[in-house]
């Protein structure tokens, strides 16, 4: 067993031990001892052998984090020396620097957790405005592909589509399921917008619109999913700011 210098127990910061102790400290952190600084951890039921027992001073046996050799074993012993060695236990309280990075943490949780309802209560709006609209895109597709005896002229708007084909074209952007609800709302009103009051060709939008039917199928499920997540997220950030 190799023996480690130790300093003067009266020198020792913290609740370190002197000789007598009957309880032996959990870790040790050595500093400014050449090659002997590192952290030292209690080796539990080990004894010194009978040749070292008048230089451990409180009996402990310890292993170090990083040994010169597998296997070493420390003790300690009462002896002036430079540096230092800090007893750490389970009381031992926390630096300001601990405290601080994990205040800096639970803050950004709680920012985080805020910015997730903020746009989960954004989302349900967009969907709840979507399903709405998407009525309103059915009704206006049923309205441009109606049978009718004179077709209607239509007029030329830059903000929304001039023929039933664009139409069609846009539905089908709305379809694709990459797309959020504030994109799929964007695209509704665009159909919204058109001033085409009957569609001239309306064989590609009549086979399109079913699609408007499986956009609200998924837009009812993902406002299920936000509802059932989003108090969830609140309930959580009410206990972090608690």
């Amino acid at each position: 067993m190799k023996s480690l210098i130790l300093l003067l127990p009266c020198l020792l910061p913290g609740p370190g031990l002197v000789e007598g102790q009957s309880t032996c400290c959990p870790t040790k952190v050595v500093k400014g001892m050449n090659g002997l600084d590192d952290t030292y951890t209690l080796a539990d039921g080990k004894k010194p052998p009978s040749a070292d027992e008048g230089v451990c001073a409180d009996g402990c046996v310890y292993t170090r984090t990083n040994p010169d050799d597998a296997g070493d074993e420390y003790c300690f012993k009462n002896m002036q020396a430079p540096g230092s060695v800090q007893c750490q236990d389970a009381t031992t309280t926390p630096s300001v620097t601990n405290l601080e990075s994990q205040k800096s943490a639970l803050e950004n949780e709680v920012t985080d957790l805020e910015n997730e309802v903020r746009n989960l209560e954004a989302d349900e709006t967009d969907a709840n405005t979507l399903n709405t609209e998407l009525n309103n895109v059915d009704a206006k597709v049923d309205e441009l592909t109606a049978d009718a005896t004179t077709p209607a002229g239509r007029v030329r708007r830059q903000d929304g589509p001039t023929t039933c084909d664009e139409i069609a074209d846009i539905i089908e952007q709305i379809a694709d399921p990459n797309k959020s609800n504030a994109e799929r709302l964007t695209l509704v009103r665009q159909i919204l917008a058109t001033k085409i009051t009957r569609c001239k060709s309306k064989d590609k939008l009549t086979k399109t619109k079913v699609k408007i039917k499986t956009v609200k199928t998924e837009t009812g499920e993902r406002i299920k999913i936000i509802l059932k997540k989003r108090p969830k997220q609140r309930q959580i950030l009410r206990r972090r700011k608690s």
